[in-house]
């Protein structure tokens, strides 16, 4: 067997990945066929012999009984501290994020209940502690398990290691300043300086960008940015990974050539900076990955010998999901994996027709400028075919300009990396500002050039295509059974037909993507935003939309932005901002200075409302009548005891409630004979439910008990959010509805 990590390793973290997104039913399941199918490869002396086959077997097998272990053993003794009150002891690792007006803090503990305990724990704070990395911190808290109530949220944490949450509601937190840091410490504080040294020069988005290209840290770009960058396909320039670590061990690699420092002296100070960036980056999964493959390649060189790129990916993931196996499940993990078994494997086969080409070409210059430009596309293409089925299950989603982008705005962003963290360097370097300045304002300039290239890209049409899961299943299992038979009728024929069955794949996937878009563009529906107990119901018809209610926190945001994009939709003709409570206006900020909304509509202003005083956009009224389109109107009510809307859309009557407790008698008669009502929290007391067809209510918990009384009485069906998808109701002719769940 010439590659053995190569075999191991990835299966090991290919079955790992599979793992992470089923029951453990069905890991048992896998782990009890791996094991049958073992015996019958190790007693055939042809199969045994081959190697290949028991190592892959066996490499699932253990990749299974480690999964199963890792969960009954770490993970499940973990939550079942869930609910409790606690006192502990532990380490801050990583400064505060601030969401939803609470400060969070990653802590590892050292002691729980005086029981030595050794856990990470998400730690939120009222108010911000004055604090550093690595001090230590004392408190009674009560924990809860992180993403209980979403599924994206819950696979999310236990990728990383979080596993709980904790909070407290008192102000007696002990903080102890830790006399002896640890390295990490010091890197930190690196990361910081160098951070500081950016955005000081740079206080803009330009800037934020720049960060977010060398540490990955994307908390200073704009969601509105972000989406673009997603749109487009080059959200993978924001996550640190093997393209920015290569690029930079390039440019060191340069320098180091240029000043005749000595092969071994160049390779060991090119090891310090690989391990030296992986720390900055703070370790990430997908910077382990690039790093370790990096490190193995400079080994290689100390050694004299050549790395085999196969079989260094599958070393590298191998040595990440022996220590974390729950980390295959990590979204950035398995697309830097991916991107880079693609270019591995099939970059240089894609270029040998192109170098064939070139080689006729007599001009050097042109030849080696075509050579260059060749090569990008290619690595583009080779990394963005072996990602696609990735990106489509997790996020649905589908660039048709994702090559395009990448070369347009990657030797942009590429540039903004090396000039941006050349300059902060020398911003730390007494006497160095005068090459600082110049370099950091080119490194601005090229970041703006990307921000700007991939909004306008963005804007194309069909730039961006939500696909349907399922839809995503049925492609899946025809590409592979259209290369399974492509291997069957051609295996005695000289020529490839990789090519042309991938071509094939990809037309068929592009044809369905806009054809649905095309389809479902047209179709009338309302979402019902899944982001816990807060009111954001978005109306969409023939890529035009209406959001009633905004509240929440960033994850709101998140949940509303994603919502719009799946629908295509980069303009909001009417917001509703019902009340001026969190729980329905929270977010009012970020959705205006991305959407830019055509009429906005709330019932008075707030210090939080303020920045619309400025607004030509809005409406400030207690009663209001909107035509939101031909099919679709909007009434709204609102006085000190009450606050509801109510629509007529394409004959189906929905009534809204953006209060609990609510005074329902003041509720017109004839908004109660709505079809549908979708309300907050809980169903209002004092209305007849039995009137509804359905009732949709947006939670942050499960109402079973509720739900079943409702269905039981009427024959109807009430839905919750509670952290399981949106709720969409597609809007059919002649009132007729359908209701489901999107996830």
């Amino acid at each position: 067997m010439p590659r053995p990590f190569a075999v191991i390793g990835i299966t090991f973290f290919l079955t790992l990945t599979v793992l992470s997104r089923v029951s453990e039913n069905i890991a048992v399941a896998i782990l009890i066929v791996s094991i049958l199918a073992l015996i019958p490869l190790l007693a055939v002396k042809s199969l045994r012999d081959s190697a290949v086959f028991p190592a892959a077997c066996i490499s699932i097998t253990l990749a299974a009984g480690l999964f199963l272990a890792a969960n009954e053993f770490t993970y499940k003794p973990a939550i079942s501290l869930s609910g409790s009150t606690v006192s502990f002891t532990g380490v801050v690792t990583q400064m505060p994020q601030r969401e939803n007006d609470r400060y969070y803090y990653l802590v590892k503990t050292e002691k729980v209940d005086n029981n030595k305990m050794k856990l990470k724990i998400r730690f939120s704070t009222k108010s911000a502690l004055d604090v550093q990395v690595y001090d230590k911190i004392t408190a009674n808290v009560t924990l809860y398990t992180l993403g209980e109530h979403s599924e994206d949220s819950l696979r999310y944490y236990k990728t990383i290691g979080v596993f709980l949450g904790a909070y407290t509601l008192s102000e007696d937190i002990v903080v102890e300043d830790s006399i002896k840091k640890p390295i990490m410490y010091y890197v930190h504080q690196l990361k910081q300086n160098l951070t500081e040294s950016i955005l000081k020069v740079l206080p803009n988005e330009n800037g934020g960008f720049i960060v977010a290209l060398l540490f990955g840290n994307k908390s200073y770009l704009s969601e509105n940015t972000i989406s673009n960058f997603r749109a487009i396909g080059i959200s993978h320039v924001t996550a640190v990974s093997g393209l920015h670590l290569s690029v930079l061990l390039l440019v060191c690699l340069n320098i180091f050539d240029r000043f005749k420092i000595g092969k071994r002296s160049a390779t060991s100070f090119s090891v310090v900076f690989v391990l030296l960036f992986m720390a900055l980056a703070g370790f990430s999964f997908s910077v382990l990955r690039a790093g370790f493959m990096l490190l193995v390649m400079l080994a290689g060189k100390l050694l004299n010998r050549d790395a085999d790129s196969i079989n260094s990916i599958g070393f590298a993931v191998l040595l990440i999901t022996l220590t974390n196996p729950f980390a295959a499940g990590y979204i950035g993990l398995q697309l830097s994996f991916f991107a880079t078994l693609g270019i591995i494997t099939t970059q240089k086969k894609l270029m040998a027709s192109y170098n064939k080409m070139l080689s006729k070409m007599k001009d050097t210059g042109l030849k080696k400028l075509f050579h260059s430009i060749a090569d990008t596309m290619m690595i583009t293409v080779a990394a963005s075919v072996f990602i696609l089925p990735v990106s489509l299950i997790y996020f649905g989603r589908l660039s048709l300009i994702s090559v395009l982008s990448n070369l347009l705005l990657i030797f942009g962003a590429s540039l903004a990396m090396i000039l941006g963290g050349t300059a902060s360097v020398c911003f730390l370097i007494p006497g160095a500002n005068f090459i600082a300045y110049p370099l950091s304002s080119v490194a601005g300039l090229s970041a703006k050039a990307i921000i700007k290239g991939s909004d306008f890209l963005a804007k194309f049409p069909f730039a961006d295509i939500n696909i349907d899961q399922k839809f995503v299943y049925i492609w899946l299992a025809f590409s592979l059974t259209t290369f399974a038979l492509a291997m069957v009728l051609y295996k005695n024929s000289n020529k490839s037909h990789v090519r042309l069955t991938a071509m094939l794949c990809l037309f068929t996937l592009a044809v369905a993507a806009i054809s649905n878009s095309l389809y479902n563009g047209n179709a009338v529906k309302i979402t019902v935003i899944d982001a816990g107990n807060i009111s954001a119901s978005i109306i969409t018809s023939k890529h035009k939309a209406a959001l009633i209610g905004c509240g929440g926190d960033k994850y709101a945001t998140k949940r509303i932005v994603n919502a719009l994009e799946d629908d295509g939709i980069d303009t909001v003709d009417y917001l509703l901002i019902p009340r001026t409570t969190g729980t329905e206006s929270k977010t009012a900020y970020d959705i205006v200075s991305t959407y830019n909304p055509k009429t906005i509509t709330a019932p008075r202003l707030d210090c939080e409302l303020d920045f619309l005083k400025k607004s030509e956009s809005l409406t400030i009224t207690q009663k209001s009548s909107s035509q939101l389109w031909g099919n679709a109107t909007i009434d709204y009510l609102y006085n000190e005891n009450l606050s509801c809307a109510y629509a007529e859309i394409s004959g189906l009557r929905v009534l809204f409630l953006f209060y609990p407790g609510c005074d329902t008698e003041l509720i017109p008669n004839n908004w109660k004979k709505a079809d549908i009502l979708i309300c907050r929290s809980k169903t209002p007391d004092n209305l007849d439910l039995t009137k509804f067809k359905s009732i949709v209510i947006s939670t942050d918990k499960p109402l079973l008990s509720c739900t079943q009384e409702y269905d039981k009485k009427t024959g109807g069906h009430m839905f919750s959010t509670a952290g399981r998808g949106n709720i969409v109701i597609n809007v059919k002719r002649n009132s007729g509805f359908s209701i489901q769940r999107e996830r």
